[in-house]
């Protein structure tokens, strides 16, 4: 009965597109035709540029190549890169300049893609190695007992001589630079194992899909801001 006394005039719009997205702009906002409201035509545009982007994905990307946290990564980026297509698309309509397909555009977010590399997880990862077998050399190339270190590392004395977190170094001592050196010192060889673990799967990931700056920029400012936290709560404890 309530779409049946729905009384659309079609002559008031100019083209039969115009009526569509207004359709879909009531469909799309809360409440619909039934409270009198109604979406932005220009969003509802937006938001058929990019179903229409997301088809064309679809049709010529039937299968994902990655896997695990790269997929997702994979998928995110492809939401934004259609977004970012509709939006390009919207300004060109409004500035009247010629239209660019999703074709087109597709090739080249691919080709910039193609340029990344992981370099910096490469770098960090090889650092991490070699901070590692400094603080064996350090440690007369001997491992403590698993009662001392269960990590499998150097001793106590070892890791603060090289930089560790120590909440009294830090604090008394105004050793400052000791919120960032341990960043890239590990407690063991499981420590060292975990974290070059992960760093290949999430590192490689982010710096692949975000660039370079990026991983490197969220590496440095959370490895600080894990540090900050950790003399705070854990003040009595020497950490790397």
């Amino acid at each position: 009965d309530y779409w049946e006394s729905c009384e659309l005039n079609l002559d008031i719009y100019k083209y039969k597109d115009q009526w569509e997205l207004e359709s879909l702009a009531s469909q799309l906002c809360i409440g619909g035709w039934r409270d009198g409201k109604s979406m932005d035509l220009s969003l509802a545009r937006r938001l058929r540029d990019f179903q229409f982007a997301h088809c064309k994905r679809v049709l010529k990307y039937e299968k994902c190549k990655y896997w695990g946290i790269f997929r997702v990564y994979h998928h995110l980026l492809t939401v934004r890169n259609d977004i970012k297509w509709a939006e390009e698309t919207a300004l060109r309509r409004i500035r009247k300049e010629s239209y660019m397909s999703w074709e087109k555009y597709d090739d080249i977010q691919k080709q910039k893609m193609s340029l990344r590399r992981p370099y910096f997880t490469s770098a960090l990862i090889l650092v991490f190695i070699l901070m590692y077998v400094s603080s064996l050399g350090a440690n007369g190339w001997t491992i403590e007992p698993l009662t001392s270190n269960p990590m499998a590392g150097p001793s106590r004395e070892v890791l603060l001589q090289l930089g560790a977190k120590d909440t009294g170094h830090i604090v008394d001592k105004r050793e400052w630079w000791r919120l960032i050196t341990p960043i890239f010192l590990h407690a063991g060889l499981v420590h060292l194992a975990s974290d070059t673990i992960s760093l290949i799967f999430i590192g490689c990931a982010l710096e692949y899909f975000h660039g370079s700056f990026f991983a490197a920029a969220t590496f440095v400012l959370s490895g600080i801001g894990g540090n900050i936290v950790s003399a705070l709560v854990l003040p009595h404890q020497v950490l790397a």
